[in-house]
């Protein structure tokens, strides 16, 4: 935001230094022109007070009414004073850049003023002052049309820039936008398909591994029970210990890579799909990293909470809400049926879902004044 303020208060200021340099021009021209005739005092007031004018909406930011008010009242005394018509052109510059047509009326009037002169103009040396006076007057008009035309078409320019600048700037935004969400979900799919192989390594010790270890557990069992050397038994004994810790250390390995394995959305999705009755709807909202603690204690709580419902409530839809939080982890679960008996606080199931959000350190509450629901919030 303050990158975009910023330009555009740079484009205004640039837009106001070619204002002043344009208007800058034609004084200067008009100044250069008039003291052709001498060095009059009212030459000297006239550039002072056109030049104030014309630097006061510029610089100062003057009302516009005002301001066209104060040209009004400069163009006027023009048609009585010939030495303002000198800086007329100058004004000329606002008065068709701002669109303001009583000024420009006014000017008008102005010129065909001029004309009228031109037309009944005798050839003597002061009438040739008055013809150049005309002529100039006449010519700077011009040139203050042709600079407030490059004006709007610099401005014209300028806005399409702008407006290129800008659906470059969107497109880009949406391209990253789009950029990020195919990152998200190659993410995603990279999370899932190390889940799918750590499931497999999980099968592939247990079924094999674990089975032949089993096998030979079983062995040096019947081997220990048949020998009669009790040498030879003593070193089956120890050796059917390594094999049974070796199991304890294998079993434990398979279940921890199942456990953080898991997919919480996809076990609550297949929990839904085996539940019948009632019409299930899940709003999940976590991220790729849940600890497996919460993953179990969630599934836990959301079977229950569905046997529950089954059992006990009058409803016919379930909401099942799952969110990640900036700073714990909430799971809901409602249904809309009618107030559920008060035994039911006390129940085995309660009980039980209670026990494991207290493990884990989080909040447990039941209510029930508007249908059922469960509310769990974990910390991280």
């Amino acid at each position: 935001m303050t990158v975009v303020r910023w330009n555009k208060r740079k484009d205004k200021m640039q837009n106001m230094d070619i204002q002043l340099q344009d208007k800058l021009i034609l004084w200067i021209l008009g100044l250069l022109f008039i003291l052709a005739y001498g060095p009059y005092v009212e030459i000297v007031v006239a550039g002072m007070v056109s030049l104030t004018i014309a630097c006061s909406v510029t610089a100062f930011s003057i009302n516009r009414y005002a301001y066209e008010a104060m040209l009004i009242i400069y163009l006027v005394f023009s048609v009585f004073y010939p030495e303002l018509t000198a800086f007329a052109p100058m004004l000329l510059y606002d008065i068709l850049y701002f669109k303001m047509l009583p000024a420009l009326g006014v000017y008008f009037y102005l010129i065909v003023k001029i004309i009228y002169g031109l037309l009944h103009l005798k050839f003597n040396s002061f009438n040739l002052s008055y013809l150049l006076s005309a002529v100039f007057f006449i010519l700077f008009s011009a040139l203050s049309f042709m600079l407030k035309k490059r004006m709007s078409d610099y401005l014209g320019m300028e806005a399409k820039l702008k407006k290129i600048r800008d659906d470059a700037m969107e497109q880009n935004i949406y391209i990253q936008g789009r950029n990020d969400e195919l990152t998200a979900r190659q993410d995603y799919e990279i999370h899932l398909a190390t889940l799918e192989e750590r499931n497999r390594i999980a099968r592939e010790i247990h079924d094999n591994v674990g089975h032949m270890i089993t096998r030979a557990i079983l062995m040096t069992g019947a081997i220990s029970t048949l020998e009669k050397d009790e040498n030879i038994k003593k070193n089956v004994e120890g050796l059917s210990e390594t094999l049974n810790a070796a199991m304890n250390s294998i079993r434990e390995s398979v279940h921890d890579l199942h456990d953080d394995s898991i997919n919480l959305e996809s076990a609550v999705n297949d929990i839904i799909s085996g539940f019948v009755g009632f019409c299930v709807k899940l709003d999940y909202s976590m991220g790729a990293d849940i600890p497996k603690e919460i993953k179990l204690c969630f599934i836990a709580v959301t079977k229950e909470a569905l046997n529950n419902a089954a059992k006990h409530s009058s409803g016919d839809s379930i909401s099942i809400i799952m969110r990640e939080q900036p700073g714990f982890y909430q799971l809901i679960v409602y249904d809309n049926g009618g107030k559920i008996p008060d035994e039911l606080d006390g129940g085995i199931g309660i009980i039980n879902m209670k026990e494991r959000v207290r493990k884990l350190g989080g909040s447990f509450n039941i209510n029930t004044s508007d249908g059922f629901r469960i509310n769990v919030s974990i910390m991280k």
